[in-house]
């Protein structure tokens, strides 16, 4: 850590720091290239909210998360990767939902690696779980 870093708190240094990984990705099938950026708090929790998880208690929250799931990844990660703006919007969702599945999952694969979320995400965020391990006294 510089002499100049030390007179700057931890605080200031965090909210500098630029933590949000950007992979650029060929998609052949559609003749592009895709920004896909990795989701800031904010974005991660808007994408989770946006599969109404926990809304129901007879166990409905689940029907139609998947048809949810893609089109909500595509459009909080795909960006432009020549002029950095958002390339779908809530608007494309049906569009979406209309692509080649196996190019939609091959894309997919890619934002969730980058995003930290296990194949068991739908049922983590539905359940509230955490990767942390309990405490425990002995």
């Amino acid at each position: 850590m510089s002499v100049q870093d030390k007179k700057r708190s931890i605080r200031d240094l965090v909210a500098e720091a630029n933590d949000i990984e950007v992979r650029q990705v060929e998609v052949p099938e559609w003749g592009v290239t895709l920004e896909l950026r990795a989701f800031s708090l904010d974005a991660r929790s808007a994408f989770l909210d946006s599969m109404n998880l926990g809304q129901h208690e007879d166990g409905a929250e689940l029907q139609g998360a998947i048809s949810k799931m893609y089109p909500a990844m595509l459009i909080a990660a795909c960006f432009d990767p020549d002029t950095g703006a958002p390339v779908f919007t809530e608007n494309d969702r049906p569009m979406l939902l209309g692509k080649n599945g196996t190019v939609v999952d091959r894309i997919g694969d890619v934002i969730m690696k980058m995003n930290g979320m296990a194949e068991g995400a739908i049922d983590d965020a539905k359940k509230g779980s955490s990767t942390t391990p309990a405490s425990s006294t002995s």
